[in-house]
């Protein structure tokens, strides 16, 4: 078993190594996105608006080479853009109800 100093020093590292890949793959910044659109949308099925919106970012910013994200800018016009759909869906679903 390792001595506790060690393991520690594991631990440290293993949450580097998992703050690094969240830095490099844009995953805060993503999922900030999300929260928006979820809390704009205030859709009544949260999880499928969630699902939804992963499937259709996975679609539109695929993962360049080397791992890179689409730049902020393109991910908010697409945020923006799917915001409006949803809009115009609920108000649709609403006036039919």
């Amino acid at each position: 078993m390792a001595a506790p100093g060690a393991q520690q020093l594991d631990e440290d590292d293993g949450l580097r190594a998992c703050e690094l890949y969240v830095q490099r793959r844009g995953i805060q910044q993503v999922l900030k996105d999300c929260i928006v659109q979820l809390c704009l949308a205030k859709p009544e099925r949260p999880m499928r608006f969630l699902r939804e919106h992963f499937e259709r970012l996975e679609k539109v910013l695929p993962e360049k080479p080397g791992g890179e994200k689409e730049s902020k800018t393109e991910t908010w016009e697409i945020n923006k853009d799917k915001s409006r759909s949803q809009s115009s869906r609920n108000r649709r679903n609403s006036s039919r109800q």
